[in-house]
C-alpha cells in the first residue's frame, strides 16, 4: 500500500507542476512511499514527467540540466543522459526511465517511456501524482551492476515474498 500522506509526495505536490498527473515518483522514494525501506537522509526524489512539467521547472523555478553518468556499455562507452535538478539537488527530474536488462535484451531499447510507467504505477487519486510499483522499481535496477541497485533488489524481493 502506498503511503501519499508521505511527506516526499507533498514536496513533490508544493513544486505545483502544470500537469501534476503525469507525474511519476520511482527509485528510492518510491522504495520509501511502497513501504520496502526507511527514508535515507541524503536522499533525493527521482521523478518522470512530461515536458511541459520540465520547462515550468527550468523555465519558471530555474532549475538546471545537467548531463548525468548512468553507467558504460558492454564496449566500455559512457552513458549519459540529461536530468533537470533544483539548486539544492533534492529532485533529479526525467522525462523517461531506463532499465539496462531491457537494454542488453533488446539490443538498445531500454527506455521506458510515461505510458507504460503509469501502468506500472499507482495513482493518488487526490494529487494526482503516481508512484512506481515495486515490480517497476525492480525492472530498473534489474541489470545494474551497481551495489546499491543490487542492495535495492535484494530488499525489493524480500518485500514482495513477504
Amino acid at each position: 500500500m502506498v503511503n501519499f500522506d508521505h511527506p516526499i509526495v507533498a514536496e513533490v505536490v508544493a513544486l505545483n507542476l502544470p500537469v501534476q498527473e503525469e507525474t511519476i515518483i520511482t527509485d528510492g522514494a518510491a522504495m520509501v512511499l511502497n513501504g520496502i525501506r526507511e527514508e535515507h537522509e541524503d536522499g533525493d526524489i527521482d521523478i518522470i514527467t512530461c515536458l511541459e512539467n520540465i520547462q515550468y521547472l527550468r523555465n519558471e523555478l530555474g532549475w538546471r540540466a545537467v548531463r548525468m553518468l548512468v553507467g558504460y556499455s558492454s564496449t566500455g562507452e559512457r552513458r549519459e543522459i540529461i536530468s533537470t535538478r533544483d539548486v539544492a539537488e533534492r529532485f533529479d527530474v526525467h522525462r523517461w526511465h531506463f532499465s539496462m536488462q531491457r537494454y542488453n535484451a533488446t539490443n538498445g531499447k531500454g527506455r521506458i517511456y510515461l505510458p507504460e510507467l503509469g501502468r506500472m504505477s499507482v495513482q493518488d487519486t487526490k494529487t494526482g501524482i503516481s508512484v512506481a510499483t515495486p515490480e517497476l522499481i525492480r525492472l530498473t535496477k534489474a541489470g545494474s551492476d551497481k551495489p546499491k541497485d543490487i542492495e535495492a533488489i535484494a530488499l525489493i524481493d524480500q518485500y514482495l515474498a513477504a
